[in-house]
């Protein structure tokens, strides 16, 4: 085995979105063995790295799959890479689509936000 990649939500976070002890030292302990571990999550990259320090995790995650896929980082050498964006027109398209639904439409990226109408 030479990595290992998980989910944050309901795989490696309890209902709190804490990370349990327990699972820290799992991983720990799997990182010591030589295994590269990693986090896969719709989560923008940067709240990742974010949440790692705070769990005193960046030392053993080598590499953050975010944005569902779209946003690879390599925290060991800080290679990032992004797929293309949507383009604005396509955000637009969205977001009407489900304008006369009884939802709320939010599409976001690394830095921005984008909503229909905000409160």
């Amino acid at each position: 085995m030479k990595l290992l990649i998980f989910d944050l939500d309901g795989t490696l976070l309890n209902e709190h979105s804490d990370l349990n002890p327990y699972t820290k030292e799992a991983l720990e302990k799997v990182h010591n063995a030589g295994v590269k571990l990693g986090i896969a999550t719709g989560r923008p990259v940067s709240t990742v790295e974010k949440k790692l320090k705070n769990w005193g995790m960046e030392h053993i995650i080598t590499i953050v799959v975010g944005m569902n896929g779209s946003h690879i980082k390599d925290l060991e050498t800080g290679y990032f890479k992004h797929l293309p964006y949507m383009p604005a027109e396509g955000i637009d398209e969205v977001i009407t689509l489900f304008s006369d639904l009884p939802c709320d439409i939010a599409i976001s990226d690394e830095n921005h936000l984008y909503m229909k109408e905000f409160g």
